[in-house]
């Protein structure tokens, strides 16, 4: 079985928008398995390396085990955004992580507010 993820961040007048697709570009199907209700999360971190955002940060999640099945040639994104007056201008790092348990995923990007 083999994953491979795309990650893209789009920087807007208003908002940062990340996207993160996983495809399953192997002959079987997966599945993938999630500890509880937060299968991704999105960190933003500054040129040094501080965290500045965080999407999941005050949000809740259910405790229950979950799992996502992708079919050969199937995928699946995730997408979030930020809003832009959230962090001043500068140089930053996004990481998208999928919380899977049994095929855990971290992509990283640069982008820079202006």
């Amino acid at each position: 079985m083999k994953l491979k993820t795309l990650f893209a961040v789009d920087v807007g007048a208003n908002l940062v928008r990340f996207a993160l697709t996983v495809k399953n570009v192997g002959g079987k199907h997966a599945e993938l398995d999630f500890a509880n209700g937060q299968t991704y999360d999105f960190v933003v971190v500054d040129s040094v390396g501080r965290e500045v955002w965080q999407w999941s940060n005050g949000r809740m999640f259910t405790q229950s085990v979950q799992n996502k099945q992708l079919g050969a040639g199937d995928s699946m994104q995730v997408s979030e955004s930020m809003k832009r007056q959230s962090i001043p201008a500068g140089r930053y790092t996004v990481i998208a992580t999928l919380k899977s348990s049994n095929y855990p995923t971290e992509q990283r990007a640069d982008f820079v507010l202006p």
